[in-house]
Parts: structure tokens; sequence; C-alpha cells
């Protein structure tokens, strides 16, 4: 660590919550560390500063130029600019960010710029164009850039069509429209792109113009048909349906062969997800929006095909809807056609229990899940709602448990109730306990409110009876 790192820490330290000395000494010993802390912040040097200073969005950060008369505009040299504008309704407010960031913008030609972040509401066009436009030209490689305009859609400038730099790029509400011929992103790695139509041309040359992509998130965007990935650099396809009235295609086809990672919330009420064969791919999220009380017939027909084209991976992510889905088939005599899965988690909002088929009975879907992939040796569940239904769990579940789950070594609870008797994942843990003789570790995370309510939930899980002498209980 050098002395520059030690001065910073060491002046973190110096902040202490609290104070214990007497009230008529408070002032003037706050007086003394405010200032000991500024003449160690002053010991500094520029470039640290203003990293530290990076991590404010630039209207905080210029407010430390008032700090005296070499911090005037230090906060100018950071690395990384943050341009902020929420407000909808105050219009000179808004002309006054603007005239500040030109300003900044022009106080700034040939300095280093990392990272560059828009962030706008109801904006000037020509003036985002330019903010862009500087960042190119400042060779700029991390681009997020959330242009949120009620007129029309913000159109990327031409500029950005052909940045060299651009290691990793974020749009949301930003219209893609390149010229003809003339895209290529040669250094970029992560891309994601949100709320947007992207015709399938569009598509493809994104794809095309992109050879070191490695990273492809989708999140809400609809237009195309088809997604071709040949790159063998592309790993990671994290796709996201709009919700509403949307008019998506019925079937959207994803040939990639050397994807590992693929992530899907799916729309299946009003499309079909058709996954190419893909002998590379290792782990698949998978979840549903648009869900009825029932399951309707054609999610149990593409859930079923979208299993059979994934058959050979070997880590499963469910979530809410697809949790209660995927049980359900196995209950109606289904056969899970992936016997390769080694880890299986699954997460539950908050509210889950009122927007899915009825009432939720984790325990009861995860061991008909178990009980349907013996090879399973990784189980993680997190929940994420604050209360639960006194139901009968511990029955139910009991009766759909057919046997031992003689591969499972690992098992992570998130988010346990410490308070209810009637919390699933508690009574989960139970049944677990008593099923996984080669059981290694099993970790629970509980959401209690103080610490009288986790000794007491400690204890009891501690006495739980264990099939595995091994089973090493952390619990937090």
């Amino acid at each position: 660590m050098d002395s520059q790192e030690s001065l910073l820490l060491s002046t973190r330290k110096s902040a202490a919550p609290h104070s214990c000395v007497p009230p008529s000494q408070t002032v003037s010993s706050h007086s003394g560390n405010r200032s000991s802390r500024t003449e160690l912040m002053d010991q500094l040097s520029d470039d640290l500063i203003a990293d530290i200073l990076s991590l404010l969005d630039t209207k905080e950060a210029a407010r430390t130029s008032v700090l005296g008369s070499r911090w005037r505009f230090l906060w100018a040299q950071s690395p990384n600019l943050v341009f902020q504008f929420l407000d909808w309704y105050q219009p000179n407010k808004r002309k006054e960010f603007v005239d500040g960031m030109n300003r900044l913008i022009g106080a700034r030609k040939g300095k280093k710029l990392e990272k560059l972040t828009i962030n706008f509401n109801d904006c000037s066009i020509p003036d985002v164009d330019h903010w862009i436009d500087f960042g190119c030209e400042s060779n700029v490689q991390t681009v997020k850039l959330r242009i949120q305009n009620e007129r029309h859609p913000y159109i990327l400038p031409k500029i950005m069509y052909t940045s060299s730099s651009l290691v990793s790029l974020s749009l949301e509400f930003c219209n893609i429209q390149p010229p003809e011929g003339k895209m290529k992103w040669p250094s970029l790695i992560k891309l994601q792109i949100s709320g947007v139509q992207i015709s399938q041309p569009v598509m493809d040359n994104i794809l095309e113009a992109s050879p070191r992509l490695s990273s492809l998130q989708l999140h809400q965007c609809w237009g195309f048909t088809h997604l071709t990935i040949n790159s063998t650099n592309l790993h990671d396809l994290v796709l996201r349906d709009p919700e509403g009235q949307r008019e998506l295609e019925p079937v959207l086809t994803i040939s990639a062969p050397h994807i590992k990672y693929v992530d899907l919330l799916v729309y299946h009420m009003k499309r079909k997800i058709q996954l190419q064969p893909c002998s590379s791919l290792v782990s698949v999220g998978y979840n549903f929006i648009g869900m009825n009380k029932i399951i309707p017939k054609a999610v149990s027909i593409n859930t079923r095909a979208f299993f059979d084209e994934i058959h050979h991976i070997q880590a499963l992510y469910l979530h809410d809807a697809s949790i209660q889905v995927v049980s359900k088939l196995l209950d109606y005599g289904w056969q899970l056609p992936t016997g390769n899965i080694r880890c299986l988690r699954m997460d539950v909002a908050w509210d889950a229990k009122q927007t899915l088929l009825g009432s939720l009975d984790l325990p009861l879907c995860t061991l008909v899940i178990l009980n349907a992939s013996p090879t399973i040796d990784t189980l993680i569940i997190s929940c994420d709602y604050p209360q639960v239904l006194e139901d009968n769990w511990t029955q139910l579940a009991k009766e759909k448990c057919n046997g031992d789950f003689i591969n499972l070594k690992f098992i992570k609870l998130i988010n346990v109730v410490g308070d209810s008797s009637g919390d699933p994942i508690r009574t989960l843990a139970q049944i677990l306990l008593e099923r996984t003789p080669a059981l290694q570790k099993m970790e629970i995370w509980f959401n209690v409110r103080d610490r009288d309510d986790f000794m007491k939930i400690s204890q009891t899980v501690h006495a739980f009876p264990k099939s595995s002498t091994e089973a090493l209980m952390l619990l937090h």
C-alpha cells in the first residue's frame, strides 16, 4: 500500500460517527477534526482526488470547488462525467444545467475521459449530441445514455456508430439508426439496449459491427424475429420481453452456437423462444411475464419445447412464475429432460403470492424439482417477500418427498423470516436437513428484527434433525 492510499484510509477512519467529549467541547473538537481531515486530503495528489471525485455525479463533484483555490478546478479533471437532470417541470433549471455542462466540456478539451453518463428527461437534442460528440472525440470507453423525451425518441448521432474506443455501451430509450454500411464498434465488449424498437436489419448490423462483443442485454426491445450470433466471443445473452400492448413477433429464434449463459424473461402468452442447438450452453435463467391464474396451453407447450433444447445445461436459474410452472408440469407427469444440472437457483419476488398462479408453495415446488433432478449438488433460494402465509407447508411438502437427495451438498437460503414458524424457506431447511445425507454446508441468511430474534431462530434451526453428521451450518 503506497503512502497516498494509507493517507486516504486514515482520513476515512478519522471520521468517527459519534463523539464522546462533553457537549461544551463538541464544537471545537469537531472543528479540529474537520481541519485535520482537510489537511490530510490536501496532501493527496491531484490525480487521486480526481479519481475520488469521479465517484460522484458531475453536479455533486462541482460543489467541492468551494473547499479552496486548489479544489476549484479539480472536479473538472475527473475521468468520469455524469450528466443527470430528471426534473420535467423546471425549464429554467434545465437551461442552467445545460449551460453549466457545456461550459464544463469547453474547459475539458484534451483531457482524459473514461466514462460518460447522460441521464436526461425532456432533453435538448443538440446539446446531448454535443456531449456525445465530445465523448467520442475524447476516446471515451464507457457510455451510458438514458434519454427520455416526451415528444419523440432520441436518435443516436452519427459519430456514435463508428467509435473505435467504445468498450461498454448502455442505451435506454435511444433509437439506433446507423448510416447504411457505416456501423463499426471494433472494441465493444458489453452492450445493453433498453426500451426501443430494433428492426431486423439494424439488429444484424449491430452483431456484425461488434466482433469482440461478449455480453449482449436486450431489455424490453421488440421488432426483430431472430438473433444470429456467430461470434466466438459472445458468451452472455440477457433477453427481457416488453410488457403491455407491444406487438411481439410470434417466434424469436436464437442461433448462438458459442453462447454459454442465457437469461430469459419471456412473454409466453404472445410468443415462443426457439433456441437452436447449442452444445456450449452452461447456464440458463428462465421466467415468464403476462401470466394468468392457470397455465395456458401455449406456455405449457413452449416450456416443454424450450427445456428439450437445453437438456445438457449444468446450471438452472428459475424466477417466480417459472418455478411454479415447471413444478406443476412435473407434478402432472412431465419428465424434466435436463439430466446434467448441478446447480439450481430460485428467486421469489415479494409480490409473488399475488401475481402467480394462486399461492406459491415454495417447499413443495422445490422438492418436486429436486426429485426430478437427482444430479443437483448445489441449491440456492432467495425470497424477497417480508410476509408469509401460515399454511401447513411441512405436511404437503413431505408428501411429495420420495426419498433422500443423495447428491445435494451445498445449500444457501437467503432472507429467511425469523419470527414466523410458517416461513416457507425455514420449513424447507428443516425438510432438507433430514433428506441430504451428503450435505457439506447449509448457509442461511435471516431476515430478523433484532439480536434476540436471531438467537432464538438460530437455536431452533440448530436443533433440526440432520441426516449428515458432517454438515456445516452457517447462520447470518
